[in-house]
Parts: C-alpha cells; structure tokens; sequence
C-alpha cells in the first residue's frame, strides 16, 4: 500500500477538482472579418477569411470580385 505525504494528499481533494480552467476565447480563434467574392463565370457567391483570394472555391476560375 502506497503511503501518501501531506504534499500529495491535496491531489484527491475537491480543491484539486473545483478549479476552473479558463481561457480567453479571443486568442484561439483569430479569424478577422470574412471577405464575400462572387464568382463571374459561374455566379457562385463564396466568402472567406483570407482577403487575397485569387480563385473561385467552386470552379477554380480566377474571374472574381470582391462584394462590398
């Protein structure tokens, strides 16, 4: 049987199991704002988060614009 020191007897404690973890929800998802494009040869209207786009996601046409 394992003897247990006064330095480890917390761990079995509800003090060890109460303890919120919080993270600020802000730093993991940094995005920005979303960016719509339409699409000119097939009228598909997409948006991303990467505002150098250079192809539409659905045909692969490099005929896009940015809407405002």
């Amino acid at each position: 049987m394992k003897h247990l020191k006064e330095s480890d007897s917390w761990a079995g404690s509800n003090y060890a199991y109460t303890k919120a973890i919080t993270t600020n929800k802000t730093d993991i998802l940094k995005v920005g704002e979303p960016v719509s494009y339409n699409c000119d040869s097939c009228g598909f209207d997409f948006f991303t988060y990467n505002k150098d786009e250079d192809y539409c996601t659905l045909c692969g046409s490099e005929d896009i614009k940015e809407i405002n």
